[in-house]
Order: C-alpha cells, then structure tokens, then sequence
C-alpha cells in the first residue's frame, strides 16, 4: 500500500489515540439461541470477553506494524512510502479498519448523511469524523493494493 509520510503520519496518530478506545460493539448471540437466561448471559460474556480481547490483540500488532520503519520504504518519489504487509495481515487489518469505521460511526450516533457538515463537526467529534474518513480511506486504498497484486 502506497501512502504518503502526512498521510502515514496523520492515521499512525489517529489510530494509536482513539483507535483502541471505542465501546464493544455489540454482539448479540440471543438471536440464535432465542433465549436470555444464566447460560445465555454467561456465553455473551464470554463472547464479548473473547472479542475484547482479540481487539486489543488486533491493535497492539497493527500499531507494531506502523511503527516499524523496516515495513516502510520510500517511494522513487520521495513523497510517498510503500508500507509492506503480507495478504493474512492485510486480511486482519482490514477486520480491524472496519471495526473502527464502524465504532466511530456508532460514536457519532450512526448518522445516514455522511457528508461532513452534516456530521455536525466540533472538537469533540472531529477525532471520530477523522477517525470513520480515514478508516475507510485506507480499507479504499488497501482492497485497491491487494486487486493489483
């Protein structure tokens, strides 16, 4: 994936400040067993408990992965960098980008206009507007490197 260093700097800081800071999102495993009682609330905590911990697991590795300057090379251009991750990591960073889009996108109240005034931007909400762009920005530019190759 090809981006340049504002653009690498600009996610690297977004991600490891908000990026591991989103609610659980929600999972709700009543629907496929069409009950609620001790052994359902038991297995959802399990669920969400497992789910957490992969998360963070997820964010600990890809934030590993953007600080190594060794996965980073500089393009003929000078402006932008190729950053080298395999196909199984694009794969869980992708899972991970999504889920981020995603928490952000709840954190904003799930809003159906996607355009940035209607966003309503302000201190508070910028870093989740920004969060939701980039996110998808980069889930854009990495489908686009995993069709090329």
């Amino acid at each position: 994936m090809v981006v340049s260093s504002e653009e690498r700097e600009v996610f690297t800081m977004l991600f490891e400040s908000v990026g591991n800071t989103l609610p659980h999102l929600p999972v709700d495993i009543s629907r496929e067993t069409g009950r609620e009682d001790d052994a359902y609330l038991e297995r959802q905590e399990m669920l969400e408990t497992a789910l957490k911990e992969q998360r963070d697991d997820n964010f600990k590795v890809i934030a590993g992965w953007m600080r190594d300057d060794k996965r980073w090379k500089e393009n003929p251009d000078k402006i932008h960098q190729a950053w080298t991750i395999s196909l199984d990591e694009a794969e869980r960073l992708l899972a991970h980008l999504n889920d981020l889009r995603i928490g952000a996108w709840i954190i904003l109240g799930k809003p159906e206009d996607m355009e940035f005034e209607a966003l309503q931007p302000n201190k508070q909400r910028l870093p989740w507007i920004s969060l939701l762009f980039t996110s998808g920005m980069l889930q854009e530019a990495l489908c686009e490197a995993i069709w090329e190759n």
